[in-house]
């Protein structure tokens, strides 16, 4: 073959390389883009949890306990963790005393306007005492003590700075079901889930004084909130997958005006960023004609 040949010949072959390249182009593309965004996402299998579960027992009138050890993206099912209920106690400890001193700050009532924010969220708080309910229940410290989310059942949610008394509302109306809150570990964002909101958490910023962002989508209802070490990614459990019991007697009950459903306890964990990992599931078929009580906590 002369030089002009083998000239042509590799000019040929380097064109069809570039041109298989170029075929191949998108298909690379596409993986970096999912590879991508599923790094983005997170992934409770990388993390660690202790969940806690209490529903109440209608034999014992008591409320029975279920530990979920989360781990490398499976769960078992183990003993209650001491550990964990002591740090639940002394967040709720906080919470009381920061309560009392909220209340020591206003005694004296030309200190706030009585019908300002503040002014009505404590007398409601106040008057949750002619129902049974203690008013330290709806409140919640930051990790700092210096700033308070009062969430009392027939007014409107505020966040206060204790020292200040500089009042925020996190939302213009009540909520009489019990809002799923967190804060931050630096304290500066408070995460909650307002039931009216279905499967959405807001993110506000209590030095900025405004909501920073919105997670979560639709078709989950949030029950507990928990951020991680950096501030940077929040667990939750949700209840998922509503669904009536098709059973003889749950047929039944839901005849007679009472129908029982059910639904499923997951574990899902968002990125402030946007990105979502899937749910593990903890728990099926939890009957909403049962009480509850949710606790998660990162390890």
């Amino acid at each position: 073959m002369d030089d002009a040949h083998k000239s042509e010949s590799r000019r040929l072959k380097s064109a069809d390389a570039r041109q298989g390249w170029c075929r191949r182009m998108p298909a690379l593309a596409l993986v970096l883009i999912v590879g991508s965004a599923l790094a983005r996402t997170g992934d409770v299998a990388k993390d660690e949890f202790d969940v806690h579960l209490w529903q109440y027992n209608f034999t014992t009138k008591a409320m029975d306990e279920t530990r979920f050890h989360v781990r490398n993206g499976e769960f078992a099912v183990e003993p209650s963790d001491a550990g964990s209920l002591l740090t639940r106690a002394a967040r709720n400890r906080l919470s009381a005393d920061v309560f009392r001193r909220l209340h020591d700050s206003v005694k004296q009532p030309a200190q706030l306007s009585p019908e300002g924010d503040l002014t009505v969220a404590l007398k409601a708080l106040d008057d949750s005492k002619s129902y049974g309910e203690s008013p330290d229940n709806r409140v919640l410290s930051s990790p700092d003590g210096r700033y308070a989310a009062l969430t009392p059942r027939f007014s409107r949610p505020v966040v206060v700075n204790v020292l200040t008394l500089e009042t925020d509302r996190l939302q213009d109306r009540s909520d009489t079901l019990d809002i799923p809150m967190a804060w931050s570990v630096d304290s500066q964002r408070l995460a909650y889930a307002p039931s009216e909101q279905s499967g959405k958490i807001f993110v506000f910023d209590v030095v900025d004084h405004k909501r920073e962002s919105v997670l979560g989508g639709q078709g989950r209802w949030i029950v507990a909130l928990a951020w991680s070490a950096d501030d940077q990614r929040l667990a939750t459990l949700e209840l998922a997958n509503r669904r009536l019991h098709k059973t003889p007697l749950g047929l039944l009950a839901g005849l007679s005006g009472h129908p029982d459903f059910r639904n499923d306890l997951v574990l899902r964990e968002y990125g402030i960023d946007g990105g979502v990992s899937a749910p593990l599931v903890l728990e099926r078929n939890l009957t909403e004609q049962s009480n509850y009580d949710y606790w998660i906590q990162w390890r």
